[in-house]
């Protein structure tokens, strides 16, 4: 499956690819309202919905209104999972779900995260709801609770790319990197050509000294999306001897390094010199 993205002047923006897992990546949206259409392996669209961007939005939840629509693939295609849209979520559930959103909007993760409690409660097999809560609980810095939130997330879909990368984050915020490379690949493979999953994976192969030619492919593909990739891939480069192309990572990193930061890639370039 794939979502194609319209502006409110029906200016496309793109086709984006649907991972197995039910979920997709559009990055660098700009405020305001957009079409999004939601078309089979056939081409043909199954659902469209208006959504709205501002500035505190996130992910996005499309409901697809048959809940007994099956996407069969041509012979030779993968099949593709839409486990997550076709669950039916009670009534109740969804609109803490929704209220949850409001909250995130109005930059109240507290109240998100009470919402999204209400909603598991409600229905223990609310994958969506479980995974924004772990999502609510790391911005919160609650890094325990948001591990148990994901891998309950992972446990009701595994071929989530999105849950799976966010409990590899999880996991690498708690230090144990090897389940972090774990979870990464499991992301990694449901995941299309998105760059995030990539990025988590490179991250956990750089924080077990695993400085290989794997590590350097992953960290270069994400750099351009994610710039704090260039700090690990600053540290690969210096341990395979090419330092010049070290200093240039780690200066790219310093143009947008928060300020905390910035001392210790300042202290890695003067060495490099």
């Amino acid at each position: 499956m794939t979502v194609s993205v319209e502006d409110r002047n029906r200016t496309p923006l793109g086709s984006f690819p649907v991972s197995p897992g039910g979920d997709f990546e559009i990055y660098n949206v700009s405020q305001g309202n957009y079409l999004m259409t939601v078309r089979n392996p056939s081409g043909n669209a199954v659902h469209s919905e208006t959504i709205s961007v501002n500035g505190h939005s996130g992910r996005v939840l499309i409901h697809l209104p048959d809940p007994g629509v099956r996407i069969v693939p041509r012979p030779g295609e993968p099949s593709v999972s839409v486990g997550m849209l076709r669950h039916k979520v009670p009534g109740k559930a969804r609109r803490e779900f929704e209220r949850s959103q409001v909250a995130i909007e109005r930059n109240d993760p507290e109240r998100s995260l009470q919402h999204l409690q209400k909603a598991v409660e409600l229905d223990p097999d609310y994958v969506q709801a479980h995974n924004n809560l772990g999502s609510r609980h790391m911005l919160l810095g609650h890094h325990e609770p948001a591990l148990a939130a994901f891998l309950r997330a992972a446990e009701l879909e595994p071929n989530s790319s999105m849950v799976q990368t966010n409990l590899a984050v999880a996991y690498l915020t708690l230090r144990n990197f090897a389940a972090a490379e774990r979870s990464a690949r499991a992301g990694l493979t449901f995941a299309g050509d998105h760059s995030k999953p990539k990025y988590i994976l490179g991250l956990a192969l750089y924080a077990q000294n695993k400085f290989t030619a794997e590590t350097l492919a992953l960290l270069q593909s994400a750099e351009a999306q994610f710039p704090n990739a260039r700090f690990a891939l600053a540290a690969v480069y210096h341990k395979d001897g090419r330092l010049q192309e070290a200093r240039d990572a780690l200066k790219s990193w310093l143009k947008t390094a928060p300020p905390d930061k910035r001392s210790a890639g300042e202290a890695l370039l003067v060495r490099l010199r």
